[in-house]
C-alpha cells in the first residue's frame, strides 16, 4: 500500500506540472492548461496597452480632469473584475474557469483601451 501511494504521488508530481521553460504554442493551444496560460498572456498584453493609453491621457489633461479620470478608472477596474467574476462563477471549480476569467478581462480591457484612445483623439483635435 505504501508503494502504491508513493507511486501515485510521484506520478502526480512529475506528470502534472509542466517542465521548466515550457512554452505553450499560443497559435494552437492543445490543452486546457495551455489555453489558460495563453489567455492570461493575452490579458497581460491588453492590460499593458491600456496602461499606455491611460498614461498618455493623464499627461495631457489638467489636474481637475486628471482626478476625474483616475476615479473613473478605479471604478471601472472594480466593475470589470466584479463583472468577470460573475461570468467566471458559472464555471467555478472547472479547469476552464481561468480561461473564462482571462478572456472576459481581456475583452473588457480592450474595450476600455478603445474608449481611452477615443478620448485621446478628442484631445488631439
Amino acid at each position: 500500500m505504501k508503494y502504491f501511494f508513493a507511486t501515485c504521488l510521484a506520478l502526480f508530481l512529475f506528470t502534472g506540472l509542466p517542465a521548466q521553460g515550457y512554452e505553450p504554442d499560443c497559435d494552437d493551444p492543445r490543452t486546457q492548461m495551455d489555453m489558460n496560460e495563453c489567455a492570461q498572456r493575452e490579458f497581460k498584453a491588453a492590460d499593458q496597452a491600456l496602461n499606455v493609453a491611460y498614461k498618455k491621457l493623464m499627461a495631457l489633461v489638467d489636474d481637475d480632469l486628471e482626478a476625474k479620470i483616475r476615479q473613473a478608472q478605479r471604478t471601472w477596474v472594480k466593475f470589470r473584475d466584479e463583472s468577470c467574476e460573475c461570468e467566471r462563477f458559472l464555471y467555478d471549480g472547472g479547469s476552464i474557469s481561468p480561461l473564462i476569467w482571462a478572456n472576459c478581462r481581456t475583452r473588457a480591457t480592450q474595450q476600455r483601451t478603445e474608449e481611452l484612445n477615443s478620448l485621446l483623439d478628442q484631445l488631439d483635435m
